[in-house]
C-alpha cells in the first residue's frame, strides 16, 4: 500500500493547484467584471475607440466608461464623456484622453484626468464643486488644477493653449505656474514648456477652438451663425452686444446643456472692466483700448 502512496499524493496535488488556478482565474475575473461603471460616452459623432485592459472597444453613444479607460477620437471624430459627478469632457478630432482616477462616494472623491494630445474641452462636476483641490486635468505640457471651472484647449507638439471659459484655473509644470482668473483669458506654452502670462483671446481664437470640440451639426451651426452675425461689429457693439446677453445666464443645473450652447458660452464671457471692477483692479490705458 506504501508503495502506491507517493504517486496518489502527487496525482492529488497536481489536481489541487489545477483547481486553485482556475478559481484564481474566476475570482480575478469576477473582480474586473465587478468594477463599477464611473461614466458613459454621452455624444458621438464620427469614429472613437476605447483602450481598456490592453484591448481595443469601438465606441458608441451610451458605452460605459470605467476607470484607466483611455479614449481615442479619429479623424473628423468628436466625443463628449460625462462622469458620474456630472463632470464633462469633450474631444475633438485624433485626441486621447485617459481616466486615471475617478472616486465619488461620501467616503473620499477624487478626479484625475489626462489629455495626451488634441483638443479638449473640461466641464468640472460636483467634485469640483465641494473639493476643487481633488480634480486635476494633466496634459504632457502641464497640469490644469480647476477651480470650479470651464476651460476649453488643445495640445500639440508645436503650441499648446489653454483658454478659461469659467471659474478659475492654475497652469503649472516644472519651469513655473500661472492662474487664470479671468474668463475669456488663457495661457499658451511652448515648446520649451515655458508658460506665457494670461492674456485675453480674441473671440474668433475662442470660436475656432471651441469649434473643434463641438458635437453636433446644431452647436457648429450656432457658433458659425454667431460668427457671422459678430462680423463688422466694432469692439464697443460686441461687448454691447455680450451685456444685453448676460441677462439670461445658464443655470449651473445640468452641465451636458452647457455644452451644447457654445456661441452663449462666449456671449456671456464678462468683459475685462467689469471684472476688474468687481475685484478693485485698476484698468490702464491699454485695457480701457480693448474695451
Amino acid at each position: 500500500m506504501h508503495e502506491h502512496a507517493g504517486p496518489n499524493i502527487s496525482k492529488k496535488l497536481h489536481v489541487h493547484r489545477f483547481f486553485v488556478f482556475i478559481l484564481f482565474v474566476l475570482l480575478s475575473a469576477s473582480h474586473s467584471y465587478a468594477q463599477d461603471m464611473i461614466g458613459v460616452v454621452s455624444a458621438l459623432s464620427g469614429n472613437a475607440s476605447i483602450i481598456r485592459n490592453s484591448e481595443e472597444i469601438p465606441a458608441e453613444s451610451g458605452t460605459p466608461i470605467f476607470q484607466d479607460d483611455v479614449i481615442n477620437s479619429a479623424d473628423n471624430s468628436r466625443v463628449q464623456i460625462l462622469l458620474k459627478d456630472q463632470t464633462a469632457i469633450n474631444l475633438g478630432a485624433n485626441a486621447s484622453l485617459t481616466i486615471d482616477a475617478f472616486v465619488y462616494s461620501d467616503e473620499a472623491e477624487n478626479v484625475a484626468v489626462k489629455v495626451s494630445k488634441g483638443a479638449f474641452k473640461f466641464i468640472s462636476g460636483k467634485v469640483a464643486t465641494k473639493n476643487p483641490e481633488k480634480v486635476t486635468v494633466e496634459t504632457p505640457v502641464a497640469t490644469i488644477g480647476v477651480r470650479g471651472t470651464e476651460f476649453v484647449g488643445v495640445i500639440n507638439p508645436q503650441d499648446s493653449r489653454i483658454a478659461l471659459l469659467d471659474g478659475k484655473i492654475e497652469v503649472a509644470n516644472d519651469l513655473g505656474a500661472q492662474l487664470v482668473e479671468v474668463p475669456g483669458f488663457g495661457v499658451s506654452i511652448d515648446t520649451a514648456g515655458v508658460i506665457s502670462p494670461p492674456v485675453k483671446f480674441s473671440q474668433s481664437e475662442l470660436e475656432s477652438l471651441l469649434n473643434t470640440v463641438a458635437i453636433d451639426k446644431d452647436e457648429k451651426e450656432e457658433l458659425d451663425n454667431n460668427e457671422a452675425n459678430n462680423e463688422g461689429l466694432t469692439e464697443e457693439e460686441e461687448d454691447n452686444s455680450n451685456t444685453d446677453d448676460d441677462e439670461s445666464e445658464l443655470s449651473d443645473e445640468g452641465q451636458s446643456n452647457r455644452s451644447h450652447r457654445i456661441a452663449r458660452e462666449i456671449n456671456h464671457l464678462p468683459r475685462r472692466s467689469d471684472q476688474a471692477k468687481d475685484s478693485g483692479q485698476r484698468i490702464g490705458p491699454d485695457d480701457e483700448s480693448d474695451q
